[in-house]
């Protein structure tokens, strides 16, 4: 899949309460009068391939990472969380040898791409069960396509809402 449209989000972990971490308003990939934006892909870093973040903070290191899940409200039939509790780590390009596991568990796997989402970011959070570390950086890259307001819906046509 190519990547036409890409904003990097940094979120930092000192506005998190206890172990949720919820995302602001991302007005560049949120839905306005203006603008209509399908999420196409989430890509996460971990401090192994980024070790600071574009503002020079420490981005969140993988043992952490690794117990990290995200989920997301996406605008639909009732607005609900449709991704719920996904492992961080499936949306990230992982080395085999990154993990302290055997070498084929992750290795061979496919990355997962988000099948034309339109996210309310504000309502979305990621989790992580052991409580949020202070001080660090989670970075996401999230792909996507930008359309004139009313553009998804008139691509939808007459499709079955949900699908």
């Amino acid at each position: 899949m190519g990547i036409k449209r890409y904003e990097f989000v940094e979120q930092s972990t000192n506005g998190a309460q206890g172990s949720t971490l919820n995302f602001p308003l991302l007005q560049q990939l949120s839905n306005n009068s203006s603008q209509d934006i399908i999420i196409q892909g989430i890509e996460f870093f971990s401090a192994q391939e980024l070790p600071k973040s574009p503002t020079g903070g420490n981005v969140l290191d993988l043992p952490n990472f690794v117990q990290c899940f995200l989920t997301l409200y996406v605008i639909d039939i009732d607005q609900a969380e449709s991704v719920r509790r996904i492992p961080l780590i499936r949306l990230k390009n992982v080395k085999a040898d990154e993990l302290a596991v055997a070498a084929d568990s992750f290795s061979s796997r496919e990355q997962l791409f988000f099948e034309n989402l339109t996210i309310i970011w504000e309502k979305s959070y990621i989790e992580l069960a052991a409580g949020w570390p202070a001080n660090l950086s989670v970075c996401m890259g999230v792909s996507y396509k930008k359309l004139q307001s009313g553009g998804w819906a008139q691509i939808r046509g007459n499709k079955m809402p949900g699908w």
